[in-house]
């Protein structure tokens, strides 16, 4: 029985014998057909992964097709035992847990990172998981922001993750510059939606002489674009800036080598494609030709050298690397409810999850221009090297305000705090709630902006063809 819903499982037993068919042109019926599914589930090398992780329940009791890890990741199956030991130990050594055991607390910021280092693309002095994103965006300009009165401006992306933008215009006022005139942007061109690469060198062959540091979202948080790391990082110092990356949406999503591409610093969140949990650890990267010693920034205790970390002294004593940035002890919790993914992720090898991924997503694509060719259009680029595994889709082809009106009323309008949120009367929040009353989960971004994220390692095929089969079936239904 092939599956119409998420309560309904695929059964592939008698596909074993079934000759592999993904290196043959497709028709669009074939594309769209369930043997093709069966073909690309029946090759899927990462399929045993999806097991390591809790999926969210259907009303039916079976998992959700799950689309949104590019908001939050799921649930490693060992992260429980992993917080339940440490309260155990809590509980029965209480302060003595910092220096006894297999993991002592005192050294606990060692356990994630050799696989963090090795997912970004770094040695192991580069890389440390601290505070989380928005603090270690403050944290790193602190050595890296260093303005004078002829080179002081800040090279952002337009329309970036509000946090990125309220962290550079302060970054600016702190320093006593006008955040209008100090922050450059740079942005699509008129009727795109993607920013070309060109336009991004071409804003520092004009302004470099002016731009203390470029910081650029790794990967558009509302687009889905993977921009030219190296090149842009290349031609940035060239002209005498310093280049810092936000990974937020890049980390455990593409293939990163942050010390070969000579990036200079980053920083990232590890509850998305990390899978780390809700609101954990940050993660940042420094450069090892960097010498934070020389370097102004922000000192506190954690990031003395450990040996001398109790000795009382008046001067601080960095320890080695990025970790000389740390500021205070690191949450036990978080670091083991984050090492079970990145310990399996590092295990399965990014280069193995960016090969499930472009297949995923080509899949995806391939689809929605068979099912969906009139009601939606891809914003993300459709170069598979400029993407990572979100696909943001614009839905083209309003419903009535009839329509509209009574899904909303269905839809018992929800509170953001205390004010009703303002894109619920939205096409795309609509349909997003229609997909989640039938197991799909997928977020949005205004205007009618669908974010649909299948991840390699928890992902499958049936979760792509199903969520476009229930789309298809949704956007028809309210336009009825």
């Amino acid at each position: 029985q092939f599956p119409t819903s998420p309560d309904k499982q695929l059964d592939l037993a008698h596909c074993a014998e079934m000759e592999p068919q993904n290196k043959k042109q497709k028709t669009k019926e074939g594309i769209g057909s369930e043997a093709y599914l069966r073909e690309l589930e029946q090759t899927d090398e990462l399929a045993e992964c999806r097991k390591q992780f809790h999926f969210p329940k259907t009303k039916g009791d079976n998992p959700a097709v799950y689309l949104c890890g590019n908001s939050l990741g799921l649930q490693h199956v060992d992260v429980q035992p992993a917080v339940d030991q440490e309260l155990k130990r809590w509980r029965e050594e209480a302060v003595e847990g910092h220096m006894s055991g297999d993991l002592p607390w005192f050294s606990i910021d060692d356990l994630p990172r050799k696989p963090m280092a090795q997912l970004v693309g770094a040695e192991e002095d580069e890389v440390v998981l601290m505070n989380t994103l928005s603090s270690n965006i403050h944290v790193l300009f602190a050595p890296f922001y260093q303005p004078t009165q002829e080179r002081y401006c800040i090279l952002k992306e337009k329309d970036p993750f509000p946090s990125d933008m309220y962290a550079m215009r302060s970054q600016l006022t702190m320093k006593g510059f006008d955040a209008d005139e100090g922050l450059i942007e740079v942005g699509p061109r008129e009727g795109e939606s993607t920013i070309r690469t060109e336009d991004v060198l071409q804003v520092l062959e004009k302004e470099g002489h002016r731009i203390a540091v470029v910081y650029l979202a790794a990967l558009q948080f509302r687009t889905g674009q993977f921009f030219d790391i190296p090149t842009i990082t290349k031609a940035a110092q060239e002209k005498g800036c310093v280049v810092g990356w936000d990974l937020a949406h890049a980390a455990g999503n593409v293939p990163l080598q942050l010390h070969n591409w000579n990036v200079d610093f980053a920083c990232w969140c590890t509850y998305k494609y990390l899978n780390g949990g809700p609101g954990n650890l940050g993660g940042a990267f420094v450069h090892s030709r960097h010498d934070l010693s020389k370097r102004p920034k922000m000192e506190a205790w954690w990031g003395h050298n450990r040996s001398t970390r109790f000795a009382l002294k008046k001067n601080f004593e960095g320890s080695s690397g990025a970790a000389s940035l740390q500021l205070s002890n690191p949450i036990v919790l978080g670091m083991v409810s984050l090492y079970p993914s990145i310990k399996l992720m590092a295990s399965v090898g990014i280069e193995k999850l960016r090969a499930k991924s472009l297949k995923l997503t080509g899949y995806l694509q391939q689809l929605l221009e068979v099912k969906l060719p009139n009601d939606v259009e891809l914003i993300t680029p459709a170069d598979p090297d400029r993407r990572g595994c979100q696909l943001s889709i614009r839905l083209t082809r309003e419903p009535s305000d009839e329509a509209k009106a009574k899904a909303s009323k269905e839809m018992n309008l929800y509170k953001c705090g205390t004010e009703v949120n303002p894109d619920l009367p939205s096409f795309a929040a609509i349909v997003v709630w229609k997909l989640s009353q039938r197991g799909v989960t997928i977020d949005k971004r205004p205007p009618n902006i669908l974010r649909v994220a299948p991840v390699p390692l928890y992902n499958s095929f049936t979760d792509v063809y199903l969520f476009v089969k229930i789309l298809a079936e949704t956007i028809e239904e309210l336009h009825a």
